[in-house]
């Protein structure tokens, strides 16, 4: 992720409520109310809730393989600016390969309380954490984190930091930022930015035609639930999230798979390949050339899914 302020433009891109443990039912919907936004706007699929330790309902979706025990839960984190359904075409094909997927809105994206404001990395880590040590309570199988963008910083936090860490990570252009110049000069300036003129932003227009799947291009282009204004303290702390996922790469020793697109404009090669070069564990890179940053939502998917859901079962192997 590069750190300079011009790339801020470019980078600030199923009916039950689940109970605050999660543990107990984190269950597909059946039927579900539609989901509403401000507007009275209805919007699909419908979503269960997950409720966090202070009484935040964070808006889940789930994909359910077709047998009764499932090979594993996948927990998916979006990207920012994005919400739960960037994972409409990567769910079901995991849930029909026998994975369960669970994706939800982070706070301050989606339809959370306010959109487009920056929640701070410790209650977005905490919401992260609450969902996977509930998952993990209610199964024995193996459970993997799935991080696009700035839910790929979130998912190396949340797995250095976890009591029993995930059994693997699967990062999609991960939000980490060694290698990039004068990296710490631009930090500074950010944090003055965000103490003068803290509301100050950009406006994004999401056209994504021609670049990713047809149901992305959609969904950018469309559904407000996409945030389309970043603000300069909340783009400061999506900066600051992934200096900190950078650092603490080191301390994350489970098995890692990285999908990476060489016209990716977002995060810079050397920072890949630093992190490939810090993490403890075993790790895999696949570099797609064409590919952009959103690498998980791009056309063609089908060998990129092969290789993700062989990555899968070969965690299983070991």
């Amino acid at each position: 992720m590069n750190g300079t302020l011009g790339e801020m433009a470019r980078h600030l891109h199923r009916g039950i409520a689940l109970s605050s443990l999660l543990a107990a039912s984190l269950v597909g919907c059946t039927q579900a109310s539609m989901e509403t936004i401000d507007n009275g706007m209805a919007l699909s699929p419908p979503a269960s809730f997950f409720m966090a330790d202070d009484g935040v309902a964070l808006p889940v979706s789930e994909w359910e393989p077709a047998d009764s025990e499932s090979r594993g839960t996948v927990i998916a984190l979006h990207s920012f600016g994005d919400f739960r359904l960037a994972f409409e075409e990567v769910g079901p094909e995991l849930a029909r390969a026998g994975y369960r997927v669970v994706a939800f809105d982070q706070r301050g994206f989606g339809t959370t309380p306010e959109q487009g404001r920056w929640a701070g990395e410790e209650r977005m880590i905490r919401d992260a954490l609450e969902v996977y040590n509930a998952v993990r309570a209610q199964t024995d199988a193996p459970v993997y984190l799935l991080g696009e963008s700035m839910g790929g910083s979130v998912a190396l936090l949340l797995a250095a930091e976890a009591e029993i860490p995930p059994d693997g990570l699967v990062l999609a252009a991960p939000g980490v930022r060694e290698g990039i110049p004068f990296r710490r000069g631009w930090d500074v300036l950010l944090w003055l930015g965000e103490r003068i003129l803290p509301g100050a932003g950009v406006r994004l227009s999401r056209n994504y035609e021609g670049t990713l799947v047809d149901s992305a291009v959609e969904r950018f282009g469309e559904d407000p639930r996409i945030v389309r204004r970043v603000r300069l303290d909340t783009y400061a702390g999506l900066v600051r999230l992934a200096d900190d996922a950078t650092e603490i790469a080191g301390q994350v020793a489970v098995p890692t798979l990285i999908f990476y697109g060489g016209e990716d404009g977002m995060v810079r090669p050397e920072a890949i390949r630093g992190l490939q070069r810090s993490l403890a564990g075993p790790v895999e890179l696949i570099i797609e050339e064409q590919a952009p940053h959103l690498i998980l939502q791009a056309p063609d998917q089908r060998a990129r899914m092969d290789v993700l859901i062989d990555w899968l079962e070969g965690q299983k192997r070991l």
